[in-house]
């Protein structure tokens, strides 16, 4: 955890964020929920979090995009970043 809150909770590989995580934007009332490998985030979906409680939040809310199978776009990403044959559930 940082001074100012934020935290990433999730896999580790040699010292760095590796597989599925959360990373915890608390300053600016953010959620990063994603794949990463090697310490970079690869793919993911980011999500407001109590924005309005934040210590500096974003000016704008994060609008909704759709995706058709928003699933089946983080299996994508795992199945090419982490060698996995099969999606995660």
């Amino acid at each position: 955890m940082l001074a100012n809150g934020n935290r990433y909770e999730g896999g580790w590989e040699e010292g760095e964020k590796h597989g599925d995580g959360k990373c915890f934007y608390l300053d600016r009332g953010q959620l990063y929920i994603g794949v990463w490998v090697a310490g970079a985030a690869k793919c993911g979906e980011m999500i407001d979090l109590n924005r309005e409680h934040a210590e500096a939040p974003t000016v704008y809310p994060i609008p909704e995009i759709g995706l058709a199978d928003p699933k089946e776009v983080v299996a994508a990403a795992r199945r090419e970043h982490l060698k996995e044959d099969q999606p995660q559930q």
